[in-house]
């Protein structure tokens, strides 16, 4: 499992659409497909009813583990924004939850 996969899965159950997904990430909807697949390999259970992915409807572990994948996925959106600003851009996004703020960063604190 991989931040990737992780970022694949949360698309995918909340924009209900794997060609929404591919479009988000600039990738192919095979692409898309594969990295669900491939995460539902390497954790060894099925999320999701189907494997056609036509209807995106999550199993009992697939609901319980989107709970988990967002909050990481978050946490990794977080992390790239602080090491973006101690890169030296001076600026950054602050992510809670969903929302995106524009933030910057001050020495100051």
């Amino acid at each position: 499992m991989n931040l990737q996969q992780l970022k694949v899965f949360v698309l995918a159950v909340e924009l209900q659409k794997l060609y929404l997904v591919a479009q988000k990430l600039e990738v192919t909807q095979p692409t898309v497909t594969f990295h669900l697949n491939k995460l539902q390999e390497d954790i060894g259970v099925s999320l999701f009813h189907t494997k056609s992915y036509h209807v995106i409807k999550l199993t009992e572990a697939g609901k319980a583990f989107y709970h988990y994948a967002s909050q990481i996925n978050a946490l990794s959106l977080e992390a790239e924004s602080l090491m973006d600003m101690h890169r030296g851009t001076g600026a950054g996004k602050l992510q809670w939850s969903s929302l995106n703020i524009s933030a910057r960063y001050s020495d100051n604190y």
